[in-house]
């Protein structure tokens, strides 16, 4: 046989060269990666399967418990809500299994002090403590929301939130609570209106802002004690010619600064054509009277 007749055919040697890649690749396709994606055998010693349930459960398990203690630390400073969210996250992470059955009585717990605190609000309700009642009510509102609904293992547990609500709306349709809750509604104006009369021995100007805070209390909460004492007040003050004098004339000195102010705006955005129809509306509130007059008016003082 000569030389060339030993020699292996190049059509040949080219398919055994593909047939070795495609079967070195192959392998390579079918092995878990490694650090520097160099391939990996599955069970070496010390090795832990990645798709194994005992491990993922752990880990599931052990991030619960991180959430858990969050809970506990929330609560802890009655941070209630927030300690609720956490214990229903770890109840829907890993159900009651494990610390989920510690995060599942934390939550029944939680419902059972917010229904005591419902309670406490239905016996003060009862007593006619009606604002006391409301105060509780809304306590609970805010705090105990949605405690165990919508969890599987929550069982019938009823949201304390919306009964909340209920008591709420029955005690403030009572007609018998009405003058009591808006007596209590009414004590910030009432404090102003206190301000204003001390005011007013110096400053006579304040006079209006007693009349107006008066009426204004009277309007609103028209079944309470106070608002029968404040017509009583806004009648005296119509009734005296001074005083009512000093009240008109401050309401149209505030009137005019007012105006002047907004006219003033305009001007100064270049809305000249606004700011003259704006001061003409003025000028025939008050006929006689020029920019010059109601600017010296905005800035005396009323006596």
């Amino acid at each position: 046989m000569s030389a060339q007749s030993g020699r292996v055919p190049k059509t040949i040697r080219t398919m055994l060269l593909l047939l070795t890649i495609a079967v070195t690749t192959q392998q390579a396709i079918g092995q878990p990666r490694g650090r520097g994606g160099t391939p990996r055998d599955i069970g070496r010693p010390g090795e832990k399967d990645p798709t194994d349930d005992a491990e993922r459960n752990a880990k599931l398990q052990a991030k619960a418990q991180k959430i858990y203690a969050e809970g506990e630390a929330a609560l802890a400073k009655d941070r209630i809500p927030y300690a609720k969210m956490k214990f229903r996250s770890v109840v829907e992470l890993v159900g009651v299994s494990g610390v989920g059955e510690s995060a599942l009585s934390a939550l029944k717990q939680i419902q059972a002090r917010g229904q005591e605190a419902l309670n406490d609000a239905r016996s003060l309700y009862e007593k006619k403590d009606y604002v006391l009642a409301i105060e509780k009510a809304r306590f609970v509102q805010r705090n105990y929301a949605n405690i165990l609904g919508g969890l599987s293992v929550g069982g019938d547990a009823p949201n304390l939130a919306t009964l909340a609500v209920d008591l709420i709306k029955q005690i403030e349709s009572d007609p018998a609570a009405k003058p009591t809750l808006q007596e209590e509604q009414a004590r910030p104006l009432a404090k102003r209106i206190e301000r204003f009369e001390k005011q007013a021995r110096t400053d006579k100007s304040r006079l209006l802002d007693v009349y107006d805070t008066c009426r204004k209390l009277a309007s609103k909460f028209p079944d309470c004690p106070t608002a029968k004492t404040c017509v009583a007040r806004s009648e005296t003050l119509r009734k005296d010619k001074k005083n009512w004098s000093i009240i008109s004339r401050e309401r149209d000195r505030r009137d005019v600064l007012s105006q002047l102010g907004k006219i003033e705006e305009l001007e100064k955005a270049g809305e000249d054509a606004a700011a003259r129809k704006a001061l003409d509306r003025l000028l025939i509130k008050h006929p006689g009277k020029t920019r010059q007059d109601l600017e010296r008016l905005s800035r005396t003082k009323v006596e």
